[in-house]
């Protein structure tokens, strides 16, 4: 299907993939530094920032799969980066570093996604040992969104009419019943489902149904809109 091609094709987020980008956020040239090295003798390209304006200028960061950020950052605080990093790029992991142990900051890092949150000086193999497993999160994530993107390019295709028989049939609704809500007959409704099939590159019911859930379609029966 269609939908395995588009997915196969995104940019996978390994240690061996020069586009595999790690980034640093700290004020502290010595920790950035050594993470920097540790990291890229694990085959990370890393870019390093001393502050989060200096991130921030930066805003192409599509290929990013980790950010470590130093806590407390002399411009912004930590927590503050973390919220709009995770607008902006939900599939980033975000891992802190901090100079002295910050309980209540560390919770409310943890509890809003970050990986790790580690004192320093950092032990470099919890570091390395994190962002593997962020470039796994990350690259699972990018599949996912790839393959939502490719299920509303599909379904912004859809006639209006098909739009509203996709979440109907997906919702097992069967045809007859879909054409006394219509006001249509049950062979145009079968006619209206195979073309949302076929556009959808839907090869079986099921497979169109965990589309419909994927996308989240609204069922709207006994309110539906008459459309062309």
């Amino acid at each position: 299907m269609r939908v395995e091609r588009e997915v196969r094709n995104v940019g996978v987020e390994t240690m061996s993939n020069p586009a595999a980008n790690v980034v640093i956020v700290d004020s502290d040239v010595s920790t950035r530094e050594s993470l920097r090295e540790a990291l890229r003798s694990e085959g990370f390209c890393v870019r390093v920032f001393g502050s989060a304006k200096e991130f921030l200028k930066h805003p192409d960061q599509d290929r990013v799969i980790c950010v470590i950020l130093e806590a407390c950052l002399p411009d912004l605080d930590g927590l503050q980066l973390q919220q709009m990093i995770k607008a902006e790029w939900p599939a980033v992991s975000i891992m802190f570093v901090a100079g002295v142990a910050n309980i209540p900051m560390s919770v409310r890092a943890m509890k809003d996604g970050a990986i790790e949150f580690l004192t320093k000086p950092c032990p470099e193999e919890y570091v390395i040992t994190a962002v593997r497993s962020a470039a796994e999160h990350c690259r699972k994530m990018r599949l996912i969104e790839a393959e939502l993107n490719s299920l509303r390019r599909r379904y912004a295709r859809l006639t209006p009419r098909e739009k509203v028989i996709f979440p109907l049939v997906a919702a097992g609704i069967a045809n007859w019943k879909i054409g006394v809500e219509l006001g249509i007959s049950e062979i145009t409704v079968k006619v209206h489902r195979a073309n949302v099939m076929r556009k959808m590159s839907a090869d079986s019911l099921a497979a169109l149904i965990r589309m419909g859930l994927k996308l989240q379609l609204p069922i709207r029966i006994g309110s539906v809109p008459h459309a062309a």
